[in-house]
């Protein structure tokens, strides 16, 4: 079987990761590739990875954007440490890069203003999740028995699949969400803005209950579409999973950070899943690797 992860950080890579999502990214990988499957990782160049020591550029991806089609590139980059089933991809694009204008250096997340959350990195998530869906209805990536999306920067390329007329191929493939981090969710306006789904995506329609932010019907909720659009969704835990059900005022519980409804109904037809992360440490290796029973 042939998975494919996207993911907005990946700690294989160099200079790649920024929190726990890229340490699950990094030996999640390893683990199904020794399970018997072939993987692969896909994950924004910005800027910088495809300029790694030993990247190959393998292809050019045409994909949709903002009305008009662009072309991005797609590298093959080495891993710091080499697994002989897993592929490590990154896809450059001018869009997907920005730079600290204090310090200069490349950044995987821009820190906008508080009353625009999420605008500068909306878009560019937006247009890797349209260059990665590219990448595989193309099959410039080997086609994929499984797509992983992980946290909001990737829920998109479930959207696309399901709606986007070039996507169509990608709803043979299951595809699997997996929930790091609930209370970032990508909220961003429906339209009325450049950083908007139909600012991103007009040339496309879709139900408002897929994309809709529940507390706010005028804005697009991107945690909630993969949640929403995904075959099955998975969290770190069980117990985890049952937290996210309850509501947020609960004491001591985090609880669904306003997606109680769009939760309960995933746990209540059995698409929700909670599986323990745990660690294995093999005399050869100095880093922990994810042991992830079978999905489905």
């Amino acid at each position: 079987m042939h998975i494919v992860h996207m993911a907005a950080e990946n700690d294989s890579l160099p200079n790649a990761k920024v929190g726990g999502v890229a340490d699950v990214v990094r030996d999640i990988a390893p683990a199904l590739a020794d399970l018997g499957h072939q993987v692969s990782v896909v994950m924004p160049g910005y800027g910088f990875l495809h300029e790694t020591k030993g990247a190959k550029h393998l292809a050019d991806i045409c994909f949709p954007f903002r009305g008009t089609l662009h072309d991005a590139q797609l590298y093959r980059v080495p891993a710091k440490q080499v697994h002989p089933g897993v592929t490590q991809y990154v896809i450059h694009h001018p869009f997907l890069e920005s730079v600290n204008t204090r310090t200069g250096q490349h950044q995987i997340y821009v820190h906008d203003p508080d009353d625009q959350p999420f605008f500068s990195d909306g878009s560019r998530f937006a247009c890797f999740c349209s260059a990665a869906a590219a990448a595989l209805v193309q099959q410039v990536i080997p086609r994929a028995d499984v797509m992983h999306l992980h946290d909001w920067h990737t829920a998109l390329v479930a959207l696309l699949r399901r709606y986007h007329p070039a996507c169509a191929p990608l709803q043979s493939i299951r595809t699997v969400f997996t929930i790091h981090n609930l209370a970032l969710q990508g909220v961003r306006p429906l339209a009325g803005s450049s950083s908007s789904l139909s600012a991103w995506f007009p040339d496309i329609s879709w139900h408002w209950l897929d994309v809709a932010d529940p507390r706010w019907p005028d804005a697009c909720n991107l945690m909630a579409c993969g949640i929403r659009l995904s075959d099955r969704v998975h969290t770190v835990s069980p117990s985890y999973a049952e937290e996210i059900c309850r509501p947020d005022d609960l004491p001591g519980f985090h609880g669904a950070q306003g997606l109680q409804a769009v939760l309960a109904h995933e746990n209540d037809t059995g698409n929700l899943t909670g599986i323990l992360n745990g660690c294995d440490y093999p005399e050869n290796r100095h880093s922990p690797v994810m042991e992830m029973p079978e999905m489905f």
